[in-house]
């Protein structure tokens, strides 16, 4: 009986509506029903921000273009308190809006976090191509805002002018490749966890540095006082500058120990050869740009009594410790690859880190994503690299 109440209720619905109620077809006075609006719900796909050094609870987010005059994403049901600090945000909402404003995936955009004492605010720069490329957390904290603010000063905000402007920035202060993806570009800053990382350009802007209550001017005076004041990229080696040009740098080996010798090898790209030679004290070798040395400390002018091997690099019209933006090393990188799976395989027999691992997995109710943030955070807390 109850299958055919379910199979009539329709059919006379329709019977209904097709035959009308009796009325003529020309009475303009009957009712016209629109049918009801469907509103189909964004799929989720979720992305995290993490928001450092804060003490407020309840700090204000909004996604904007760089600029900050386009709000595609503001406080208003986009972010999802997680945990203090962490905030979950749709990125397929925020490609909607992308979408809707005419802007394209790799755009630069800007989170932008007010209310966040002890700070006015904090902000950070990313691209929606770089949340859809295995980046799942943008970090915003004190170096984040620096960084900003100082590609606002120099008016470089867009992405072929940011890499070039960083460049200076990132190389003064042998900064690192901190997502491992073998080069050195914003995205070191966009994955800069302040907690877990120790690099003396984020303590720098750690301790000198601070968006509150700061006016134009002496955010230009303090960004001006970090630029200038780089330290020496010589300063920890044997060498000091006697001259330089636009290209090329003439080195002269310290009066340190006259016992002392210095194995040179110097590789460049335009040519196959590499040049090598033995110097000591008080002798010079010339650095040419586009062009790199390898050194290494011996005991006697013979090459199986030598050290470690240490480089120099020569571009932008200096001396460098570190290679040229977006040249970093692949031997390195994979070296320290490798350093990063042992560490891995000795945590498995720490006792504490297991405890707090088997805490976050077994304990947290929450997204898939949080989950991988707080075991990534934990593998960075006992100094081993973790992909967020």
């Amino acid at each position: 009986m109850n299958k055919l109440i379910i199979f009539i209720i329709p059919l006379l619905c329709f019977f209904l509506v097709a035959c009308g109620d009796g009325s003529s077809d020309n009475d303009n006075d009957k009712e016209v029903v629109q049918p009801p609006v469907v509103i189909t719900p964004i799929a989720k796909d979720w992305r995290l921000i993490s928001v450092q050094q804060i003490i407020n609870n309840s700090p204000v987010l909004r996604i904007t273009d760089a600029a900050g005059s386009i709000i595609l994403l503001d406080e208003s049901d986009n972010f999802t308190s997680v945990d203090d600090g962490l905030f979950l945000f749709n990125a397929n909402a925020l490609k909607e809006a992308l979408n809707k404003n005419k802007l394209n995936d790799d755009d630069m955009l800007r989170v932008i976090v007010e209310n966040a004492e002890p700070y006015d605010s904090l902000t950070s720069l990313f691209s929606y191509s770089d949340i859809q490329n295995h980046q799942q957390t943008i970090f915003v904290n004190i170096l984040t805002s620096f960084v900003f603010d100082y590609l606002d000063y120099s008016n470089t905000l867009t992405l072929d002018k940011m890499n070039d402007s960083l460049s200076r920035l990132f190389t003064g202060y042998d900064f690192q490749d901190f997502n491992n993806d073998n080069m050195l570009d914003y995205k070191d800053i966009l994955t800069y966890d302040i907690y877990n990382y120790n690099h003396h350009l984020g303590s720098l802007v750690n301790r000198v540095y601070s968006p509150v209550k700061i006016n134009n001017t002496a955010k230009e005076d303090i960004i001006n006082k970090i630029i200038n004041d780089m330290p020496n990229s010589l300063e920890n080696t044997p060498f000091e500058i006697f001259s330089q040009n636009s290209s090329s740098a003439e080195l002269l080996l310290r009066q340190e120990n006259d016992d002392i010798f210095y194995f040179i090898s110097k590789y460049c790209k335009n040519n196959p050869q590499v040049e090598e030679s033995f110097i000591t004290s008080g002798e010079y070798t010339t650095l040419n740009s586009g062009c790199f040395i390898e050194y290494m400390t011996c005991w006697t002018a013979n090459i199986d009594d030598c050290g470690n091997l240490n480089r120099l690099y020569y571009y932008q019209d200096q001396v460098h410790t570190v290679p040229a933006l977006l040249e970093l090393s692949q031997t390195g990188k994979n070296n320290s690859e490798t350093a990063n799976k042992i560490k891995i395989v000795l945590l498995k027999e720490n006792t504490e880190f297991m405890e707090k691992l088997d805490n976050i997995i077994n304990v947290t109710e929450s997204e898939e994503i949080v989950i991988k943030f707080k075991v990534c955070q934990l593998f960075r807390e006992y100094d081993a690299y973790c992909e967020l």
